[in-house]
């Protein structure tokens, strides 16, 4: 990891941004010596690259979550609030 100081980073801030998205490099900007930010890539702050859900796995959840639901459940016309039309008419 690269550090650096605030005063360099502020007339050098597009070479540091470049370090970090086209080489990865991680930049420690200190102030009097201690650490205050850091400049690094995308990835790095945590984007995954991957969907968190596989569709197959998205698929057993619901699966799971229907299997559980009691067969007297809300049905999907008052969950909508369209039974409360039915009493006006």
């Amino acid at each position: 990891m690269r550090k650096t100081t605030i005063a360099y980073a502020k007339a050098h801030f597009s070479e540091l941004c470049h370090l970090a998205a086209i080489k990865g490099q991680q930049i420690l900007i200190l102030r009097h010596g201690k650490p205050t930010a850091m400049i690094g890539p995308v990835d790095a702050a945590g984007q995954a690259k991957t969907p968190r859900m596989t569709a197959k796995a998205f698929d057993v959840l619901i699966d799971g979550m229907i299997a559980t639901t009691p067969y007297k459940a809300m049905t999907s016309k008052r969950a909508l609030g369209r039974d409360r039309l039915d009493q006006i008419i």
